[in-house]
């Protein structure tokens, strides 16, 4: 999925230096709902984490920062 919104950045924007591709994927990430658990000495409700990472992918939210 973060592939295919890398692919929908670079569409848009052809010369898109990584690590703006980078910071407009993490920025557009969601949080996503939690058990209220803890990963790794992580809890779930702090981003990121060992269990979803920065969130879930938001293709819209990430193309959209540009």
């Amino acid at each position: 999925h973060v592939a295919g919104v890398a692919a929908l950045l670079l569409s848009k924007i052809p010369y898109l230096p990584f690590p703006d591709a980078k910071k407009a994927i993490v920025q557009g990430a969601q949080p996503t709902l939690s058990n209220n658990g803890t990963c790794g000495g992580i809890p779930e409700h702090v981003y990121p984490n060992n269990h979803v990472g920065t969130g879930r992918v938001d293709a819209v939210k990430s193309i959209n920062i540009f």
